[in-house]
């Protein structure tokens, strides 16, 4: 505890700080050094915490307050609401509720592989795969579910994958059953980040292969195949890095910086292994990937991101981090995997990591004096020519 209150201490940006503990003596801080901090008793059990705080830092005739923190009962209410109405209705209807429930939640992380489609002569189209349960059937009924059918019917038929409905109701329920099952968990994910380290984990998540929104949260997703994964310097879209910025306060430098880690082949095998362990921890879903074709290329994990980041300590995970280390490992891997032809994703990815121009000239330079790539082009349709594939990949490697 007096390790978080000398952090709080040197956090002199913030308008207010609140120490909240039974054992004052504990903090070993002096009273005279406490700079404005606040000490404060534990509530009762009969008080609201909220509404303590919000007396306390005169804030009860604000009108955005009072209607933020109603905002939030109403939510954690109404999703218990839903839940109740969801366990019932299954009750009801003779079908096992949480089996049910986790069908809700692997349709809203990935979709949930069932078989295939396939016209045959003489018999028209059938269906090749495992049987569907009844409460899969009943959800698809319900329009919890909708079932995607991709692929080319002539060849390899196609697919049976559930996914979740684009209903509001649907939506909604599928953040109520994500919500239960991560604060149900929460202890498996403490288990899992302090065997790999929380840095590491937070680094692994926010660098993911992919990552997308949906009502009921950021969803992350990663492909165990390597073919799938694009070398070249991509980014995230802008509300995706907005969300980040607002919500963990987590620059766009920083996330675009553990993207290019994450996904360099010395890293990523140790990324999908944590992707592993959370969809093994009920954390998140495994399911077959399958590409527009209907051809299956490797397995999907899918991870509620949102949620998981939340249980987390961002801020504490990343002043753990070296990102100087991890800037200069990420110069040699740009310089590895851009397209030549393309200078923009050289100099783009610099600039996208907070990196330097003339570092990566330097780095360049020394490649070129060991015969390993071409002088860097500044000006022209090309970059640099790499003149030895394998010793540019040992090189990035030992860096």
């Amino acid at each position: 505890m007096s390790k978080d209150a000398q952090k709080l201490l040197n956090m002199k940006s913030l308008q207010l700080r609140i120490i909240v503990t039974e054992n004052r003596d504990a903090l070993i801080i002096p009273q005279n050094s406490l700079g404005g901090i606040i000490i404060m008793q534990p509530p009762d059990v009969d008080t609201s915490f909220e509404d303590l705080i919000r007396k306390y830092t005169n804030q009860e005739n604000r009108p955005w307050c009072s209607q933020r923190l109603n905002a939030q009962k109403i939510r954690i209410t109404s999703e218990s609401s839903l839940l109740n109405d969801f366990e019932n209705e299954m009750r009801e209807q003779q079908l096992n509720v949480e089996f049910a429930k986790d069908i809700i939640f692997r349709s809203a992380l990935g979709g949930i592989y069932y078989g295939y489609y396939l016209f045959k002569r003489y018999q028209g189209t059938k269906y090749f795969g495992r049987q569907k349960e009844r409460e899969v059937l009943y959800l698809d009924a319900r329009h919890f579910l909708f079932e995607g059918r991709s692929g080319r019917s002539y060849e390899t038929g196609r697919t049976s994958i559930y996914y979740i409905s684009s209903e509001q109701g649907a939506y909604d329920l599928a953040k109520a059953i994500i919500n239960e099952r991560v604060d149900r968990n929460k202890d498996r994910l403490q288990e899992i980040a302090e065997k790999y380290g929380t840095h590491r984990i937070v680094m692994m998540l926010l660098g993911m292969d992919r990552i997308y929104d949906q009502p009921y949260g950021l969803v992350g997703e990663v492909n165990d195949n390597p073919k799938y994964v694009d070398y070249y310097w991509k980014t995230l879209p802008n509300e995706i890095l907005k969300q980040f910025i607002e919500r963990y306060n987590v620059k766009r430098e920083i996330i675009n910086l553990f993207h290019i880690y994450v996904n360099s082949p010395l890293v990523r095998p140790g990324a999908i292994e944590i992707y592993k362990e959370l969809t093994d921890a009920n954390l998140g879903n495994k399911t077959e990937f399958v590409d527009s074709y209907g051809d299956h290329s490797g397995d999907l994990y899918v991870i509620p991101l949102t949620q998981i980041l939340d249980k987390l300590n961002i801020e504490d995970a990343i002043v753990n981090i070296n990102l100087e280390n991890l800037r200069q490992y990420d110069y040699w891997f740009i310089i590895r995997s851009h397209n030549p032809l393309v200078p923009e994703t050289l100099f783009d990815a610099v600039k996208a990591i907070g990196g330097q121009i003339n570092e990566i000239e330097m780095k360049i330079d020394e490649l070129f004096k060991l015969g390993i790539t071409s002088r860097l082009i500044k000006d022209g349709p090309s970059t640099i020519a790499i003149y030895d594939e394998n010793r540019s990949m040992n090189s990035a490697s030992k860096r």
